[in-house]
C-alpha cells in the first residue's frame, strides 16, 4: 500500500453513506464536481467502506457495528471521534477479517463475505492525493485500478513544492 507516499492521511469528516456503508473524507479539502454543475467540498483522499459486516473499535472495545448502526447513532456518537485522527492502514487479524486502522486506538473489522459472488465485489475502494484507485477484493486483495481520480489528480499536480 502507498499510504507513506503522502503526508499523513487526516480524517476530517466520518459518515454513513446507504445502509451502513462508511465514508471517510481524509487529507485537505478541495472542491469537486459532485453532478454535472455541482460541486462540494471533499477531501484530497477519501476512504469508503461497503462491506455489509463490520465492528467499529476504540482500543478493542466494539463501539458500534453494522447490524446496529442507525445513520442518528453514527453522526451523533461515532463521527465525531474521527476529525484529526490519521489513518495508519489495513491488514487481515484473521482469514476472513481486514482491518482498517486509524491512530487514536481506532480500527473497523470488516468481515469478508463466503459466499463466491461476494467475493467478486468490492469492500474497500480508497482514492490516494495523486489520483491513483485501490479497491480490496476478498478474492484478489488491495489492487491499483485502471481509473484516475481526474479533481484528485489536477490538486496533486498542482500543488506547491513542498506541500
Amino acid at each position: 500500500m502507498v499510504l507513506s507516499e503522502f503526508p499523513p492521511l487526516t480524517v476530517w469528516r466520518a459518515g454513513l453513506v446507504l445502509g451502513s456503508i462508511i465514508h471517510f473524507e481524509i487529507g485537505d479539502r478541495i472542491w469537486q464536481e459532485a453532478f454535472k454543475g455541482q460541486f462540494q467540498i471533499g477531501g484530497t483522499a477519501y476512504l469508503s467502506l461497503y462491506g455489509d459486516d463490520w465492528w467499529l473499535k476504540k482500543n478493542g472495545e466494539v463501539l458500534i457495528s453494522s447490524s446496529d448502526v442507525t445513520r442518528e447513532l453514527f453522526e451523533g456518537g461515532i463521527a465525531p471521534m474521527f476529525p484529526n485522527v490519521d489513518l495508519v492502514g489495513f491488514r487481515l487479524v484473521q482469514p476472513d477479517v481486514i482491518r482498517i486502522e486509524f491512530s487514536a486506538g481506532l480500527t473497523v473489522d470488516c468481515r469478508v463475505p463466503k459466499s463466491a459472488e461476494k467475493c467478486q465485489e468490492d469492500l474497500i475502494y480508497l482514492h490516494v492525493p495523486d489520483g491513483r484507485i485501490y479497491r480490496f477484493r476478498p478474492s484478489d486483495g488491495f489492487y491499483l485500478t485502471d481509473e484516475t481520480d481526474t479533481d484528485l489528480a489536477m490538486h496533486w499536480a498542482a500543488r506547491r513544492p513542498g506541500d
